[in-house]
């Protein structure tokens, strides 16, 4: 078969020929490839070579030398070796200035010889998973500078995870914004995965980018929605221009890893890359390039419109590191196999799972392949513990045995009705933390929402520039500070006894004195009758994660509600920069509770075959903390709450996800400034249904934001007692006209699929990162 690739590919080169046709799908035919049957150097009529030290802070002087064709491979060699640079110069400060490279290597590109524009793209190919290597098949745009001529990552290898990514322009020069996939090689649940070739495919065309690897789907880009802030610096839509192909061995760098321990030379193989397009007769024409975007009053195209005393909340901070660091690839310290785990499904498993957290302190428990039974909780109350699976279709815990009988927790309803404690919280995989808030000092003036300044009584002892503070509000006997929660409507609080107190936490940017000022802006104003004081924030469980496994329960019938038993799935209490990532959740009560700080979720499937009570199959899908992000979710069933924030949680990001018929719960007691974004409803029945005693304030409180929400029933403003007036919604499904009051209701009716940007969250994230000095 390479041989028939090659003489067709000769044939296109000698002239206008029909070429053979691969079929690879249809309406498909080979347009190009190299099979890399001739030994000695790359065909210099496809290939150029990189020279030097060229990106990202690499290690490798790359060469030709280092990539030759053997016995029908193309070869990309890393070697550890000393190289002269000759373009060193004593005088330069550039990272590329450097005398000497301790390592060569080999980037081999299309550029000025080949490009296409959409088409089936495969390269079979085999790489070597060692640290500091960082292998790499990726296409760049000809026009426009990096990223705005747009950058697809068909496969990059580092750290111990593969990768699927593009990336596109940004309203600030040379900084990107990702859509990124990444998976651990040990999810593949092969000894042998390295010492194997593997197809990476990557099929284009004017709506999508679908990236595979051998033949599993990656991950998907929509191209419309890829789209630059600015053409002044390259094309509106990026990935809808052609592109030239790379194809490197990286060492170290910005991502590459530690290769000091790697032993050398290294070798990326390259079996064949070729290229299909689509026949005539099978081409579709691109869409028209018109912008039928629109922008919020509220924020604008590039958040031009928006300030920090805007009704529209900041939700920049969310999320592990408020964001501001991907959540990382934590190195393997233990197994529970080690541990005397079986993984059989029959055997029980508990003391391996119990006894690897105690004796783990720090890095990730692997749990290799295979279905555990667990009949206690596995709980974590330490920092830097990971428990990380091989994917949720590899390994599955099995939890036969719910929380009120291993801890019982008998309570009851506001209404007086019996059930379990867990009706509303806890996991059979806890993260349990506290939180020290020791005073710092009371905080002397009166600012509003929106400024970041602190008057303290005396400077402030123990804390500097970088740390994590709580500025701490307790309610007066009026509940003037409820009040403000809900913009001065409330409605009825009357089972509200005792004060609330509201906690915000932000990072210092400036000690002055007793002057003190925060990273971000308040939330709320600050008055004195509500008694402000600084507090510490001291979390004792941070950097812990639930990642690429599964959790099952008994496939018993759903109870009801206030009748569940505590088959949930995970819970994250009183933690900080904690994650779940790429996890399955089936048959449970509920899934996750996310009752941490600055905590998120990536990646959550909940589905249910037990059968239902009323319709539903739990009680809680997801339920929110405090600047926590849930994102790329998918609630396969229906739940009495799919989406949950309650009790004065803020902050708190809900975005790209979808369910069934979704309903966006706000359980009273003065939930506030969360945002829904980018969400697919489903059906779209019961958006606003809510749970929540009587007389404990309306469901939700001030400038709760919904942002594009799609459904197949249209929306309309919720029903009064939902919330005040105060609350956002701009881009929801909807066949009512605009109501935009800048101090009462601001319902912006703009088509969910034509608002800009498609998700709040990212935008905002994005403009907080560029406007950085």
């Amino acid at each position: 078969m390479k041989m028939l690739l090659l003489f067709a590919f000769v044939l296109m080169l000698a002239g206008p020929v029909v070429l053979a046709q691969e079929p690879t799908g249809p309406g498909y035919r080979l347009v190009w490839s190299d099979e890399f049957d001739a030994d000695g150097k790359p065909n210099p009529e496809n290939w150029t070579s990189e020279r030097g030290f060229v990106r990202n802070h690499e290690l490798q002087w790359y060469q030709p030398d280092n990539a030759f064709c053997d016995n029908g491979m193309l070869v990309i060699e890393g070697r550890r070796e000393r190289k002269a640079n000759p373009e060193y110069s004593p005088d330069k400060t550039d990272w590329r200035n450097r005398e000497f490279a301790q390592y060569t290597s080999s980037c081999l590109t299309t550029r000025g010889l080949h490009s296409w524009q959409y088409g089936r793209f495969e390269v079979k190919a085999r790489i070597q998973t060692r640290d500091g290597l960082w292998p790499a098949i990726w296409f760049l745009g000809v026009e426009g500078p990096w990223p705005d001529n747009g950058e697809i990552d068909l496969m990059e290898y580092y750290k111990g995870r593969i990768h699927a990514n593009a990336a596109w322009g940004t309203q600030a020069q040379h900084r990107p914004k990702w859509d990124s996939y990444s998976t651990p090689v040990e999810s593949f649940n092969d000894p042998e995965w390295e010492n194997k070739f593997h197809v990476w495919r990557m099929d284009w065309d004017e709506n999508e980018i679908k990236l595979y690897l051998d033949d599993e789907l990656l991950n998907t880009i929509d191209v419309e929605k890829a789209k630059n802030p600015s053409t002044d610096r390259g094309p509106a839509y990026p990935f809808r221009q052609a592109h030239y192909l790379l194809v490197n061995l990286a060492i170290g760098g910005a991502a590459g890893g530690d290769p000091s321990k790697t032993p050398f030379p290294t070798r990326y193989e390259i079996d064949y890359v070729r290229v299909y397009q689509k026949t005539e007769s099978s081409k579709t024409q691109p869409p028209a390039q018109t912008d039928r975007s629109r922008y919020s009053m509220l924020w604008g195209e590039h958040g031009e419109k928006w300030s920090p005393d805007s009704r529209l909340p900041n939700f920049s901070f969310a999320g592990y590191h408020s964001g501001e660091d991907p959540l990382p690839n934590v190195k393997v310290a233990a197994n529970v196999r080690d541990f005397g785990a079986v993984g059989d499904g029959g055997h029980d498993d508990t003391p391996a799972f119990l006894d690897a957290v105690k004796a783990t302190h720090a890095g990730a428990i692997l749990i290799p392949a295979g279905r555990y039974k667990i009949t206690q909780i596995v709980e974590i109350k330490k920092p830097n513990v990971v428990l990380r699976g091989e994917g949720p279709g590899k390994t599955v815990l099995f939890f036969p045995t719910p929380l009120e009988t291993l801890r019982p927790n008998p309570s009851q309803t506001t209404g007086g009705k019996p059930t379990s404690g867990y009706s509303w919280g806890g996991g059979l995989l806890w993260i349990n933390g506290a939180v020290g808030m020791d005073t710092i000092s009371p905080i002397v003036n009166e600012t509003q929402r929106g400024d970041r300044v602190l008057q303290l009584a005396s400077p402030p002892v123990g804390i500097q520039t970088g740390d994590r503070v709580t500025v701490q509000m307790t309610d007066d006997a009026d509940k003037s500070l409820l009040s403000h929660i809900y913009s001065g409507d409330p409605g009825d609080t009357g089972k509200i006894n005792k004060p609330i107190t509201i906690r915000f936490v932000s990072r210092v940017a400036k000690i002055d004195g007793s002057t003190v000022t925060l990273e971000r802006p308040l939330r709320l104003d600050i008055r004195k009758q509500w008694q402000p004081t600084l507090r510490q924030f001291k979390p004792n469980v941070t950097e812990c994660g639930v990642e690429d496994l599964a959790i099952e329960f008994p496939l018993t019938p759903y109870r009801g509600h206030f009748s569940e038993v505590g088959y949930n799935g995970i819970a994250i209490n009183g933690a900080a920069d904690c994650w779940v990532r790429n996890v399955r959740i089936s048959n449970s009560d509920s899934g996750v509770y996310v009752r941490g700080y600055f905590c998120t979720v990536d990646g959550l499937v909940i589905d249910s075959q037990r059968p239902p009570s009323g319709g539903y199959t739990g009680h809680h899908g997801i339920d929110g903390g405090t600047d926590c992000v849930v994102t790329d979710f998918d609630i396969q069933t229906r739940f009495h709450h799919d989406l949950s924030v309650s009790g004065g949680n803020s902050g708190n990001v809900f975005k790209n996800g979808r369910g069934v018929d979704m309903t966006l719960d706000h359980h009273k007691r003065a939930p506030y400034e969360n945002l829904f974004s980018n969400i697919d409803l489903g059906e779209g029945n019961v958006t606003w249904k809510c749970g929540g005693g009587e007389s404990l304030g309306k469901n939700s409180g001030a400038r709760e934001t919904f942002w594009n929400l799609r459904a197949k029933q249209n929306q309309s403003w919720p029903p009064r007692n939902f919330g005040p007036d105060s609350m956002n919604l701009v881009g929801v499904q909807t066949d009512m006209p605009s109501l935009l009051e800048p101090d009462g209701k601001w319902f912006e009716a703009i088509p969910p699929d034509q608002l800009q940007p498609v998700e709040l969250h990212a935008a905002q994230l994005n403009r907080r990162l560029e406007s950085r000095p």
